[in-house]
């Protein structure tokens, strides 16, 4: 690990952890060819996101679905035809931040944006590889589906625009032999205390489709602890369907680890959870999906565990801290004032007996630098038991957390997220020697209006707690996410360039550093970038590249960096933004106990659209490439 300064805040980065003690109480790769880089996938996938909206749209009554429509395209679609470089250098151009705000805006809601968007999709596949027969063929049959409604319970896996798909990825519909493939959804920070999986919607579907019980069985709760049945066993069926296509998902401490701290942990996790998979996924491919915190763990396998390159033929990130988070430097900082020069250990040992009340009072002084700091945790019980909500639970948490290891990793989980760390793996790591032939990365990211977290169907914010006619907390217009993201990300929209920013992660670091033109002096501080060119390893590596001065090294951009020759397997494709924020592919994060209220509030994101544009998209890419090579 590249030595960094570790004076650093606990702020948003810590937001999940923190939240969970008062909340959650409770083969043939798709490869890349010459084709592959003439398609516009960016505005490809778009257009099929807002043409999975419309089939939303569709189950409305008739009269209100044009104005449905148009809608949700405004309030969830992020397409531009600018790149995120040009995205950033245009609102960067702003003098003043509302003059900054008024450009990103006029950017991503352009309604000439919408109109491309309900293009057809042929429109941006050059003709030579829409005329291909298997190309021709997918393209066809998606047109027939663009009218067919979808309802919200229906199960997108028993469609037929679903088996088309299963059957593109798989080659099912090829001469040659089907290639089975597993979607692995992977999340980010906190992870293993969340109960609940990432596109939840979806992987449903596939469960239920496999005949699984919609989500793991959850087998045992202590506290902040479960866990779920036994994956070996879960995924050891599929039923009566054949397994050419799947989407699957680790879940709980002893499969993801513990995801506040070091990234490497959950890597190896993962890659022995890949490996120890029932015999039914023997012989699969894996694409892996990276959440958040998640996109550095997947893209990290094959260097913990080169056996998997072969298998690895994609990466996909939503929201990733590819290139760090600037809010992980301020959050070591807070660490820093908040320990007052002693370690973790020994104010843990201090704490020790200490009364619950008491620690919990300490504790909150994790939020001292936030606007949050008027809320003390102890406090937040007295409030939280006038709504009927039962914090028992809470002293024996205050107990056990001094005991867990998220507390005493907390550190090393924060320093993985640095911009400084990230950027360091990136040179090092993010080349051929980890990526087999031909292997692409989707980035897929969000772009946040504050505004989002302040207006619930109702009309009313979502941030402010109300009562109902019968005397209790309105649980379906109020929601703890957006509680807790709209105050810990203020100083991340300060920080972050322009403001553009998911409420955890820059736009620009949300990308793949080969995507990326800007310069390291961009995200990186001096001391972080002289540390930076004195690392021997790192320094050795530009020289190949003839980078061979400071002065020249500070002002190259990033993706001109490293030798084209030695990132040539890798096939990087931006997707685009949408207008969400960083928990949008979550049902809700936390969500209060059934016996307080079944009621709880849910982001309206399009999750399942989303995903079904995201597999027709990978589906196409796949049918592009294997024409190229001439499998019939």
């Amino acid at each position: 690990m590249i030595q960094t300064n570790k004076t650093m805040s606990l702020k948003s980065i810590l937001h999940c952890f923190i939240s969970a003690i008062l909340c959650l109480i409770s083969v043939e790769s798709l490869a890349t060819t010459n084709d592959a880089r003439q398609v516009d996938w960016k505005l490809l996938f778009n257009q099929l996101f807002a043409q999975e909206i419309r089939k939303e749209t569709l189950s409305q009554p008739k009269s209100e679905q044009r104005q449905y429509y148009q809608q949700q395209l405004r309030e969830h679609t992020g397409w531009t035809p600018l790149n995120f470089n040009q995205t950033i250098e245009k609102t960067l151009s702003a003098k003043t931040t509302l003059e900054a705000y008024q450009i990103r805006e006029a950017i991503y809601s352009d309604h000439r944006n919408h109109q491309q968007l309900k293009q057809s999709i042929d429109k941006n596949i050059p003709q030579s590889i829409r005329q291909r027969p298997k190309v021709r063929q997918y393209l066809d049959q998606l047109h027939e589906q663009s009218n067919h409604a979808i309802k919200g319970q229906d199960n997108y896996f028993l469609s037929i625009a679903a088996q088309d798909m299963m059957a593109a990825i798989s080659q099912q519909n090829q001469q040659s032999s089907p290639r089975k493939v597993a979607l692995v959804l992977v999340p980010g920070y906190a992870g293993h205390l969340i109960k609940d999986p990432i596109f939840e919607d979806i992987l449903i579907d596939a469960n239920q489709y496999y005949q699984r019980p919609p989500t793991r069985p959850i087998t045992a709760e202590n506290g902040l602890d479960f866990e779920v049945e036994d994956f070996r066993q879960y995924y050891a069926h599929s039923g009566n369907q054949k397994n050419y296509f799947d989407i699957i998902h680790p879940a709980g401490m002893k499969e993801l680890g513990n995801t506040t701290g070091e990234n490497i942990e959950a890597t190896q996790k993962l890659t022995h959870w890949l490996k120890s998979l029932p015999k039914l996924y023997k012989d699969h491919s894996f694409i892996l999906f990276g959440y958040s915190k998640g996109a550095p763990v997947i893209l990290d396998a094959v260097r913990q565990s080169p056996d998997l390159k072969q298998r690895i033929i994609g990466y996909i990130t939503f929201a990733g801290v590819i290139q760090g988070t600037s809010i992980a430097r301020k959050g070591l900082d807070d660490l820093d004032l908040f320990l007052k020069g002693q370690t973790i250990g020994e104010l843990v040992k201090k704490l020790e007996n200490k009364q619950p009340d008491e620690i919990l009072h300490k504790l909150s002084a994790l939020f001292k630098h936030i606007p949050l700091a008027s809320i003390d945790l102890s406090r937040l019980k007295d409030v939280l038991e006038l709504f009927d909500y039962n914090t028992d639970d809470f002293d024996q948490i205050a107990k056990d957390i001094l005991k867990r290891r998220e507390l005493h990793e907390l550190e090393l989980g924060v320093i993985d997220l640095l911009p400084s760390e990230r950027s360091y793996w990136n040179i090092q790591h993010l080349n051929n020697k980890n990526f087999a032939p031909d292997t692409f990365i989707f980035n897929l990211s969000a772009v946040t209006d504050v505004s989002t977290f302040t207006q619930s169907s109702s009309g009313s914010p979502l941030i402010s707690p109300t009562i109902n006619d019968d005397g209790q907390l309105d649980w379906k217009n109020f929601s703890i996410d957006a509680l807790f993201l709209y105050f810990s990300s203020i100083d991340g929209f300060r920080l972050a360039p322009g403001g553009l920013y998911d409420t955890q992660v820059e736009l620009g670091n949300t990308k793949v550093p080969l995507l990326d033109n800007r310069p390291y002096t961009a995200t990186l501080t001096d001391d972080e970038l002289k540390t930076m060119w004195q690392s021997t390893t790192i320094n050795n590596i530009l020289k190949t590249n003839q980078i061979n001065s400071y002065e020249q090294f500070i002002k190259t951009p990033r993706n001109q960096l490293i030798l084209a020759g030695n990132t040539n397997n890798i096939h990087p494709v931006d997707l685009g933004e949408i207008r969400g924020h960083h928990w949008s592919l979550l049902i809700q994060a936390f969500r209060p106990p059934a016996n307080i209220s079944e009621q709880h509030h849910q982001w309206n994101f399009p999750r399942k659209a989303y995903m079904r544009a995201l597999l027709q998209t990978l589906a196409l890419y796949n049918l592009v490439n294997l024409s190229d090579k001439g499998v019939k």
